[in-house]
């Protein structure tokens, strides 16, 4: 009975030692730590002995289960997986400079190269654990924090001497995020989200958005404007089902509409009629008016889709203008007309 129970007391938990870099109270820190040899020792508080390849070897031996990283592409803005627990308790090195109790941290495994190998393990700043939401850092703060306005949130708690060391044991506490695949159907969008509420109610929830092709673009807007009241670290709504669009490409910015409030120019796409009309935009800054300092537009309409998918241009944006009974179907397939670097869609109900 008691090697069960000290078996069970040690069970899901990994130690290691972390070397103090001695920055001081206060400092702006982005990395509670960062690998052996990492270029950003003046902003982590501690950099760790091991390598974090080897600290990630501990984690799966433990039988920790990794999550999720973000990644902008795939529209993963939110870091999942299993929540930790971390002694010596992390207040006692870094505090929220907003007041707020620290975000509890989690264990997403960090991102992987093409032949499945820790980023972190090759690639500056080589993190273990960083305080905003960095795809490499196998450990995460549970939130979606942007580098620029996360940085300075989260500050040094102490001043530890340089080369002071540390022993930290991380265990996790059984929880990690429910997935959850909410698939909407024409008529079917109150029953999803009814379901998606009471699953949340257990706890945490990933969840996978798709809309089917049988629904008509306004009836995705209108689901879409209610997945973004859900939105939060409670339902962390994450991706897009292959060939469909991420849930706010239903939810573009009206102000887009005109092109002389956008920061660049994508392309646009018109459908409503007997085929999908391209129009091409392109900023001419050599004849820039001079009172208003903006660039004239030279607008082509009726190009050609070949044309643009030879193009040797840096658009990666199309803005998608339909009525609001068009098929998401006829929308979806507007992706299969344009080139792959194509990756950021907008959908507008054309009035």
């Amino acid at each position: 009975m008691m090697f069960a129970a000290l078996a069970l007391l040690f069970a899901n938990a990994v130690s290691f030692e972390a070397v103090a870099t001695g920055v001081a109270e206060e400092t702006a820190i982005e990395f509670l730590f960062a690998g052996p040899g990492s270029d950003r020792d003046y902003e982590s508080m501690f950099l760790t002995e091991e390598s974090p390849a080897k600290i990630v070897r501990k984690f799966e031996k433990a039988g920790i289960p990794a999550g999720s990283a973000v990644d902008n592409p795939s529209c993963r803005f939110w870091p999942v997986g299993a929540e930790l627990e971390i002694e010596p308790a992390l207040e006692g090195f870094v505090k929220d400079s907003s007041g707020a109790p620290l975000p509890k941290a989690i264990y997403t495994g960090g991102s992987r190269d093409s032949a499945g190998g820790l980023v972190a393990e090759t690639n500056m700043p080589s993190a273990v654990f960083a305080l905003y939401s960095l795809a490499q850092s196998p450990v995460q703060f549970d939130g979606a924090l942007d580098q620029s306005p996360t940085y300075g949130r989260f500050r040094a708690a102490k001043t530890l001497p340089k080369g002071e060391k540390v022993k930290f044991t991380v265990k996790w506490t059984g929880a990690k995020e429910k997935q959850f695949a909410a698939e909407f159907k024409p008529g079917n969008a109150a029953d999803v989200l009814r379901a998606m509420r009471a699953a949340s109610e257990e706890g945490e929830l990933d969840v996978l958005v798709s809309f089917s092709g049988d629904m008509a673009v306004k009836e995705a807007a209108d689901v879409a404007q209610t997945l973004a009241k859900l939105d939060s670290a409670k339902v962390k709504i994450n991706g897009y089902r292959k060939g469909e669009f991420f849930y706010r490409a239903f939810l573009p910015l009206e102000s887009w509409r005109d092109r002389k409030e956008r920061l660049a120019q994508p392309y646009e796409v018109r459908l409503g009629g007997e085929r999908p009309v391209l129009s091409t935009i392109e900023e001419d800054w050599s004849g820039a008016d001079e009172n208003t300092l903006e660039p004239r537009l030279a607008i082509r309409e009726n190009v050609g889709f070949a044309e643009v998918a030879e193009a040797d241009d840096r658009v990666d944006t199309c803005f998608v203008y339909a009525p609001a009974d068009t098929r998401l179907a006829d929308v979806y397939a507007v992706r299969g007309l344009l080139p792959a670097r194509i990756v950021n869609w907008y959908v507008y109900i054309d009035e």
